[in-house]
């Protein structure tokens, strides 16, 4: 389970200089078909009071583009404080916001 949700969510993946869009298995996937309505990205918040580097607080902010999936480790231990990064799943409908 534990790679499971390392590739499905530790991305964006790379190969040979192209990003690599990984998704759960659908039965009868026909890629020339399939249309790509979401994508799960790293959002960066920057000017981010250190106080404000809880995971709470990271996933409200985050819910303005998306589905929060994950706090970046470094955002938690606040080792870095430029701008905090969460992941999150976000679609067309996202965009609306």
């Amino acid at each position: 389970m534990l790679d499971y949700n390392r590739v499905l969510y530790d991305g964006p993946w790379i190969v040979a200089d192209h990003v690599l869009n990984v998704r759960k298995w659908q039965p009868r996937f026909d890629p020339d078909e399939a249309a790509i309505d979401r994508a799960v990205i790293w959002v960066q918040i920057p000017k981010l009071y250190r106080e404000y580097y809880d995971h709470s607080i990271l996933f409200r902010v985050a819910k303005r583009v998306g589905h929060p999936i994950k706090v970046n480790e470094v955002t938690l231990r606040a080792t870095r404080v430029k701008y905090a990064r969460v992941c999150v799943e976000a679609s067309r409908a996202s965009e609306e916001l």
